[in-house]
């Protein structure tokens, strides 16, 4: 009889480690992830500079069915992939959206009348951001 309480106990003891372990690989994925692990990007329109050598990415940002879509905009270097969150407007929900480059150091967004500014920056790596309804 106590051979088996000694051995149950080990199984509990296992167990729990094992559970705790498991605790420390999430909370290590969030850390080095954050929730970017858990969303994905849609790119709906990308617009190159007159002069090449970058684009303004317009996409959705979905993370999941508690959240919903947030349209996003990102300006990055010609040809590069979305990844995280847009660097340079950030909508709360799916509004409409669109881009367009005035020059090669200037680009203008033109958002939904009705849309609701979660972040935005009027200048970002050495282009100048006109938001405009």
């Amino acid at each position: 009889m106590r051979y088996n309480r000694r051995v149950a106990s080990q199984v509990r003891e296992a167990s729990a480690t094992t559970v705790s372990m498991v605790f420390v690989l999430f909370g290590a994925l969030l850390a080095t992830q954050g929730c970017d692990a858990f969303c994905a990007n849609r790119e709906l329109d990308r617009v190159r500079s007159p002069d090449g050598t970058r684009d303004v990415i317009v996409f959705d940002r979905d993370c999941g069915a508690t959240t919903g879509s947030s349209r996003q905009v990102s300006l990055l270097p010609a040809n590069d992939t979305t990844q995280g969150v847009g660097n340079v407007v950030i909508l709360a929900d799916a509004s409409a959206i669109s881009a367009r480059w005035v020059d090669s150091t200037t680009v203008e967004i033109t958002i939904d009348s009705s849309a609701r500014i979660v972040s935005e920056k009027r200048e970002y790596s050495g282009v100048r951001v006109i938001v405009s309804r």
